[in-house]
């Protein structure tokens, strides 16, 4: 499986082995836009590996800040 995430509509794309498109998903990127330097707090780009899904147990709509959720079920808006 491949997954790809496009940054200026905000969606992930998620491919099977042979390249056919699964399913398409909204995604929320940093506030900061891209970018790599460390600390920045900006979306990163170029080829990652997932090594831990954060999040999977947690309800949906769940707000996270810095991968911990704030207990707030609500979504924000900034």
């Amino acid at each position: 499986m491949r997954i790809r995430i496009s940054l200026p509509p905000q969606n992930l794309a998620l491919h099977d082995e042979l390249g056919a498109l699964l399913r398409r998903y909204s995604v929320s990127t940093a506030k900061k836009g891209a970018g790599e330097q460390n600390g920045s707090n900006c979306t990163p780009r170029g080829r990652h590996i997932v090594r831990a899904k954060i999040g999977s147990r947690e309800p949906a709509n769940t707000v996270f800040i810095r991968r911990r959720p704030t207990g707030d079920p609500r979504p924000r808006v900034w």
